[in-house]
């Protein structure tokens, strides 16, 4: 009987049903009274049987074309000199150059200057001053140390911030996927649509991680603001450390912070409505008073990259997204936090694997829900979308293919 399975879901010879109804009428078979006896024994070859059914099906599944393929495009940014920042040292390490940096070409909306970011170079530095800029920057950089290098802030950091930092993602067209129609809340007559996209509550929620974690590979995903506060108010998973006020927020720059350290942004605008949380930025503190931020959620109109920040520049960026007065709250992880696929999740995986089971084709993807408020505390809609795994080796060759093509230019 074994035999017969395999060369059948092999050859693809008979069709899926059959197989399934085939297998089921062998683990369903009653037994009769005499080998009741013998029962463990006989059960056993059936759930080999059951086992090995299961395993070939799910292979003819992943042997299909998925439903989604999504491949970010990264870009690295040019970075123009438009001013310097008054900083003389770090962690008594002297600062050789304190730069401000334009991000030529990219606006974060309609109208606006270009984005700006910091770069610090430290010049040629000792061991000892090696060792001191290693511990104040979370000390998991794998950067080793020679002494006629010259050291930048960015040697410093974890390896997949070293790696994301100026870089601006450019996503597909999101996608209809098929058999989704009734799913959605409000457009109970079309398929969902998916895509692909990233947000600035993503990109913390990763970089805390890399300050505990050797991470070996970018996941670029959309990380819900209803999820993320939620993360960060569980007592189990992080511990609150300070709250600034509207009238206080300048302060930031004022407090003991570590690297890995999480900054949420919240809007203060009591004409804004009930919602489930008025979260509307996050950043992470990486040492040496900078920040690690990404701008805002990539969208097909507006340019969002990866950049490093002062406290200032930080909160200046985000009092600008709502226009209105904003709070501080900074959280300090208690424990490793989890892959984000494992907390970021849908409430489509019932559907899902019903729709991969029923067409025979995987979905491709992990998918993640994108909730839409009401202004009124309700919830307008769930929409999906999706999560790509980047490895370091493609943010390498975006970032080294620029500097190819202006040293041939």
């Amino acid at each position: 009987m074994l035999e017969r399975l395999v060369k059948y879901n092999g050859r693809r010879q008979i069709p899926l049903k059959e197989e399934q109804a085939y297998a089921r009428g062998l683990l369903e078979t009653t037994l009769e009274p005499s080998k009741r006896a013998h029962r463990g024994a006989l059960l056993k070859p059936l759930r080999q049987l059951k086992d090995t059914f299961e395993r070939f099906t799910t292979r003819s599944i992943k042997s299909q074309e998925p439903f989604l393929h999504f491949e970010p495009k990264f870009r690295q940014v040019v970075l123009g000199h438009v001013g310097e920042l008054p900083l003389k040292e770090i962690a008594h390490v002297p600062v050789v150059r304190a730069s401000v940096l334009q991000m030529e070409g990219l606006k974060l909306s309609p109208g606006d200057a270009p984005p700006t970011t910091v770069d610090l170079q430290f010049g040629r530095i000792t061991k000892k001053q090696f060792q001191t800029l290693q511990r104040e920057f979370g000390s998991m950089s794998k950067v080793s140390y020679h002494e006629n290098k010259s050291y930048s802030a960015l040697d410093f950091l974890p390896p997949l911030l070293q790696h994301l930092v100026h870089l601006d993602i450019d996503f597909p067209e999101a996608v209809e996927l098929p058999g989704s129609v009734g799913w959605a809340h409000r457009f109970r007559d079309r398929p969902m649509e998916i895509g692909i996209t990233m947000n600035c509550h993503a990109t913390t929620y990763e970089t805390v991680r890399a300050f505990q974690q050797d991470i070996k590979s970018a996941r670029i995903f959309l990380g819900e603001m209803i999820v993320m506060d939620d993360l960060a108010h569980a007592k189990k998973k992080f511990q609150e450390l300070h709250v600034l006020q509207p009238d206080k927020v300048l302060q930031l720059s004022t407090l003991n912070l570590r690297p890995g350290d999480m900054i949420h942004y919240y809007e203060e605008n009591p004409d804004a409505g009930a919602r489930y949380t008025n979260l509307i930025h996050s950043a992470t503190y990486v040492g040496g008073g900078l920040f690690f931020e990404k701008l805002n959620t990539e969208t097909p109109w507006t340019d969002c990259p990866f950049r490093l920040v002062t406290a200032d520049m930080l909160t200046s960026s985000a009092t600008k997204l709502v226009g209105c007065p904003i709070s501080i709250q900074v959280f300090r992880p208690i424990e490793d936090l989890v892959a984000p696929e494992k907390c970021f999740v849908n409430g489509f995986e019932k559907e899902l694997k019903r729709l991969e089971k029923k067409t025979g084709r995987p979905i491709g993807m992990h998918l993640v829900t994108e909730i839409e408020q009401s202004t009124g505390g309700g919830i307008l809609d769930v929409h999906l979308s999706a999560m790509a795994m980047v490895t370091f080796d493609e943010l390498r060759k975006a970032r080294f293919g620029l500097r190819k093509l202006f040293s041939i230019l």
